[in-house]
């Protein structure tokens, strides 16, 4: 075989490869977008609403959910329970028989100053 027909098989599976991998799942699907409908039904009536935020982590989706301050979100502990009861509801075909989405994994309930308090606090364990 020459060596321009040999580039050109490659070419044309690495082609294959790249359009295969930009239809899945992960990147033509927005997680915040599949997962703001639950967001509003479980967290529209507080006043100020958390933010969300989404992305993919090994296929799986994964969310940000950001209060204002640590108290609004201690308080929202049984919206938050509710909110991860519904994205397992809302995503329970993702993932494989043994390695099914888990909401504990994916859902990080956070405030503004939480990341720093985690850091101090791992800081003073040493």
């Amino acid at each position: 075989m020459n060596t321009i027909a040999l580039i050109a098989i490659l070419a044309a599976v690495f082609a294959v490869l790249l359009v295969s991998s930009a239809s899945s799942k992960p990147r033509t699907h927005d997680p915040v977008r599949l997962a703001e409908p639950a967001f509003t039904r479980v967290f529209g009536a507080l006043s100020p609403t958390p933010k969300l935020k989404g992305s993919w982590s090994y296929g799986f989706p994964a969310f940000e959910v950001t209060f204002r301050s640590k108290s609004e979100m201690e308080g929202a502990a049984t919206l938050n329970a509710d909110f991860k009861r519904e994205l397992n509801a809302l995503f329970e075909d993702y993932g494989v028989a043994d390695r099914r989405f888990d909401a504990e994994l994916a859902v990080f309930f956070t405030y503004p100053e939480h990341i720093a308090e985690l850091v101090a606090a791992h800081r003073q364990k040493k």
